[in-house]
């Protein structure tokens, strides 16, 4: 598997370092990471840094889950993993690598801000809704290291059932249940795709409660935070595909975003009765 890094020169190999590093350090407690093979950190052969890694004989749990009999133990299998990785000591992170922030206030007001930049830009009517974010803040109890991507297609599990972590890039330090909540939105996502698969969101979040505490009002925030950061990253990802990808475009616009997009809808609108977002 090849992974080639997005950005100028220093992002990407900020990047492919960040990842190196939780590739090894992951491994070091239990978590199943893709062995690098070969690395290319200035991008000298293809000019841009890249990364070779093992190949993992496995199928992406988006498809095992599908699969009525690995549902349960799939979902059991992902929570822990992701339990494993809010566990991981602070002290062992590459402070070169990773930003620790002294509160989340200051990064979830950051984010608010380049998320009401691209609303604007994409012409959506979200003014209520950020400054409701920004005015509800919470306090965060702990930080700890997230994943950032947490989602079926971001992981893999071979025929025995080891699951490996395969895409690490947007991995940061952060409240626990922001990489809950983002979870729970694909897996309830997952859920209105398939009838057979109703329940695996409240199971996976008991598996996970089993092990850690969950702040229900802090998931809450996170989960309409991350519906916002969602719906408007897929609104310009669908404007720049459509551009690019003229031929890939519908069936991809039929099968995820136009019905994601309507989904994220639905959770701000619970939020804030009433809204328009378009």
């Amino acid at each position: 598997m090849i992974k080639v890094y997005s950005g100028n020169l220093r992002e990407a190999k900020h990047k492919l370092l960040k990842e190196l590093f939780l590739f090894d350090i992951l491994r070091r407690y239990n978590i199943g990471t893709p062995k690098v093979v070969f690395k290319d950190t200035e991008g000298e052969l293809i000019g841009r840094p890249f990364l070779v890694k093992q190949w993992i004989y496995g199928e992406s749990a988006d498809k095992i889950i599908e699969r009525s009999y690995c549902s349960l133990p799939c979902i059991k299998l992902i929570s822990k993993t992701l339990v494993k990785v809010h566990k991981v000591p602070l002290d062992v992170i590459d402070k070169s690598l990773f930003k620790i922030p002294k509160n989340i206030h200051e990064r979830i007001i950051s984010e608010l801000m380049l998320i009401k930049v691209l609303s604007k830009r994409l012409k959506l009517r979200l003014d209520s809704v950020l400054s409701w974010l920004k005015d509800n803040i919470p306090r965060s109890k702990r930080l700890v290291l997230l994943h950032g991507d947490y989602n079926l297609d971001n992981i893999l599990i071979d025929k025995r059932l080891k699951l490996y972590l395969v895409d690490l890039e947007s991995a940061k330090v952060g409240d626990p249940m922001d990489d809950l909540s983002y979870s729970y939105i694909f897996l309830k996502f997952k859920e209105r795709q398939s009838r057979k698969l109703r329940g695996i969101a409240p199971k996976f979040l008991l598996e996970y409660g089993s092990c850690l505490p969950i702040d229900y009002d802090m998931l809450e925030y996170y989960r309409l935070f991350n519906a916002t950061k969602l719906m408007v990253f897929l609104i310009y990802l669908r404007k720049y595909l459509v551009k690019k990808y003229l031929i890939l475009y519908p069936l991809l616009d039929t099968l995820f975003l136009r019905p994601m997009i309507n989904y994220l809808k639905e959770i701000i609108k619970s939020y804030i009765p009433g809204i328009e977002v378009l």
